[in-house]
């Protein structure tokens, strides 16, 4: 039984060794593989640049002969330019000037609208303020009026109740008088 053990334990170790040689092989065919692409990639990367380097300095070869093209063509146009410079600059003068008698013809025309609108309103204001004030004289003079009339009313009232008074008191009197008078009538009878 401790034979058979042994030769168990063996058997293990064997295989523990086995797997742990093919995992260093593994982990060193990952290794070699990191390597080729790393080298492949700057490889890459070391061409890119060398091409970007190549276009940059075809743009500004470019750039250069464009520039130099401009330069010459500017200098050809620079010859005509005072005499289109001035045409243009007379052109524009005469389209500024006919531009401004136009707003110039558009502001008197607005203010002379305005003048209108404002006078007129002004206008309005005016005959509101004085049918105001007419208003105001008629509604004063007819409240003094219904004032005069009623103190008038009120006088003719009070005299006319004076004189009935009056009339009621001489009447009474008269009444009186006719009563003594029978009474000294019959007295003498």
């Amino acid at each position: 039984r401790l034979v058979k053990n042994l030769e168990y334990g063996k058997m293990i170790k064997a295989s523990n060794e086995a797997r742990k040689s093919k995992r260093k092989e593994k982990e060193e065919e990952e290794r070699n593989i990191d390597k080729k692409l790393l080298a492949y990639a700057l490889k890459k990367e070391g061409e890119e640049n060398k091409a970007l380097n190549s276009k940059k300095a075809a743009e500004r070869e470019a750039m250069r002969q464009y520039s130099l093209y401009l330069k010459q063509q500017m200098d050809k146009d620079a010859e005509n330019a005072s005499k289109l410079d001035a045409a243009q600059l007379e052109a524009e003068n005469k389209m500024w000037e006919a531009k401004e008698r136009e707003q110039n013809r558009l502001n008197d025309a607005r203010n002379f609208l305005m003048k209108q609108v404002l006078e007129g309103r002004e206008e309005q204001i005016r005959r509101k303020e004085a049918r105001e004030i007419d208003e105001r004289k008629y509604f004063a003079e007819q409240a003094e009026f219904d004032k005069e009339k009623f103190l008038k009313d009120e006088e003719v009232e009070k005299k006319l109740l004076e004189d009935r008074k009056r009339v009621i008191q001489l009447q009474k009197e008269d009444l009186i008088q006719q009563i003594e008078e029978k009474r000294r009538l019959r007295k003498e009878l």
